[in-house]
């Protein structure tokens, strides 16, 4: 987040006078313009400020240098009021008074600045300093200018000057915030850490540094600072910010409650609904998460991520028509969205478009060829086809990107299962699943079809027994798949009462159980 530029500097515009006590009245009038025009201390409003400029440049009693005083003062009263093309004619007035009076320049900078046009404010920035080398204001303010304009080197270059003449805490914060842009985070964490020092208290300062530090990978440090700044003023951004860190360290609990509240601070805030929608997609909560994203949507028209979350809310619904008609609304406004592309050709393969699929995640993937959903979405397409080399291949190619996910190491070892190959490799992958997610059901259940394919049918019943066990009384539509092949591995062993009790049983929930299992290579 940006700061605001540094104060206007009026001091150096002020007329010194010394008037007596018994200065006649129109002296002491002039004294109190001259106080309001000033307006050292800000206790006058802008309007009364105006007013004793006005005053002092039209009584034609005021040298050429005074003039240009009022005329830039009366410019920062009208600055004040953000009435900018005012107080750019007062400093452009002042300016031809006196040409070589830093304090317009620099005056007129800051109106520039605010309208915003960064390339006139560079310029009376630059003239400040080349009348006043020393003016650490200007080099300030001229940093943060070439930042507004993407120009960050030039900007640290600037604070860094600024800096070495004076610490400043808007120096600091403005140098972290360029740090922070270009994502060099210690040294973001650094500045920031120096303002805090000048001002403890500063809660944008603090959610700054969280930003810092969860951008860095430091989940606990990020979420500290959004605690401590929320605990300065409720704030919807660091909410958000803190639910994502939460989300990170996999706490959904308090990432939905974090959002919640964002949402409760501020009823637009859209990142919030997005996160929100996001996660209730994730807890197949479908239409609370459509109608969170549907709001994103309506906050940011414009934004494509909006668009293809919720198709994947739809898609995951099973309302294929509006999940396709969002993801080409989001492609329309970001054609190279590879997670449009990706989400659209999972919607056809939903449907069994296998020709439309594969072009649409072949697409995601010449944009993005590390973009993991589209890999694994191709993984199970040529699964369809049974073009089981090339599933294996997106299998391992979405593993080595994320090896530690128990769902990839589980495709890794079911492609090769299916494909009745490499089964010491399916075998080991199925392992490190299980190590990464113990118990889980359905990777047990990919074990036991292994141990099937490998002929180590004590091993199948060992799986399949664990993973039957662990859903019994669950309704759980994989039980079929579990009993059968439960069944057969008893039977094998010569167990053939217990094998056709749980054959018959998983028939009961699956009539089709059997010649699934004889599709993919396995028979009685």
């Amino acid at each position: 987040m940006t700061k605001a530029l540094h104060a206007l500097v009026t001091g150096a515009s002020v007329l010194a006078c010394a008037w007596g006590a018994a200065a006649p009245a129109h002296a002491q009038d002039r004294t109190t313009q001259w106080n309001y025009c000033a307006n050292q201390k800000a206790e006058f409003s802008a309007d009364v400020q105006i007013g004793g400029c006005t005053a002092l440049i039209q009584s034609g009693a005021e040298t050429t240098n005074n003039l240009a005083i009022a005329l830039s003062n009366r410019g920062n009263a009208y600055s004040d009021k953000q009435e900018y093309d005012r107080a750019l004619a007062d400093y452009n007035q002042a300016i031809k008074l006196n040409p070589d009076r830093a304090d317009s320049y620099y005056n007129r900078g800051n109106a520039y600045y605010a309208k915003p046009d960064y390339d006139a404010a560079i310029a009376d920035f630059a003239k400040t300093i080349a009348l006043e080398p020393q003016n650490a204001d200007a080099l300030g303010n001229l940093g943060l200018a070439y930042y507004m304009k993407g120009q960050t080197d030039l900007a640290i270059a600037n604070y860094n000057k600024a800096l070495a003449i004076r610490p400043h805490q808007l120096d600091f914060i403005n140098r972290g915030n360029a740090y922070l842009k270009l994502k060099q985070n210690d040294l973001a964490i650094a500045d920031y850490d120096a303002a805090l020092r000048i001002d403890p208290k500063n809660a944008d300062t603090i959610a700054n540094r969280g930003l810092a530090k969860y951008r860095k990978g430091d989940m606990d440090g990020a979420i500290a600072d959004y605690t401590a700044a929320l605990a300065i003023r409720p704030d919807a951004t660091d909410f958000s910010n803190r639910a994502d860190a939460y989300l990170d360290k996999k706490d959904r609990a308090r990432a939905l409650a974090d959002y919640t509240s964002a949402i409760g601070a501020d009823a637009k805030h859209s990142n919030a609904y997005y996160g929100r929608g996001r996660m209730l997609t994730d807890d197949d909560k479908f239409d609370a998460a459509i109608a969170d994203l549907s709001k994103v949507i309506e906050l940011s028209p414009n934004f494509a991520n909006g668009y293809h979350e919720r198709a994947e809310a739809y898609r995951r619904k099973g309302d294929f028509d509006h999940a396709l008609a969002d993801e080409t609304k989001a492609i329309e406004l970001d054609p190279k969205s590879q997670f449009a592309y990706g989400g659209r050709g999972a919607v056809y393969l939903a449907k069994g478009d296998l020709t439309h699929a594969r072009a649409e995640l072949d697409q995601a993937l010449a944009i993005d060829p590390k973009y993991e959903f589209g890999l694994d979405q191709r993984r199970r397409l040529f699964q369809r086809l049974r073009d089981y080399p090339k599933a294996i291949a997106d299998a391992d190619a979405v593993a080595l990107l994320d090896p530690n996910y128990a769902g990839y190491q589980n495709s890794r070892c079911w492609v090769r299962a299916l494909a009745g190959t490499q089964l010491d490799i399916a075998r080991a992958a199925c392992d490190k699943a299980l190590q990464l997610a113990p118990g889980d059901e359905d990777y047990l259940d990919s074990r036991g079809f292994v141990g099937l394919k490998q002929g180590k049918f004590a091993d199948a019943f060992a799986d399949y027994d664990a993973a039957a066990k662990r859903v019994a009384g669950k309704n759980n539509s994989n039980e079929a798949s579990f009993l059968y092949g439960r069944g057969l591995a008893q039977i094998k062993l010569g167990k053939t009462a217990e094998g056709e009790a749980d054959i018959a049983a998983a028939a009961a929930k699956n009539k089709d159980i059997a010649a699934t299992y004889a599709e993919n290579g396995v028979t009685r």
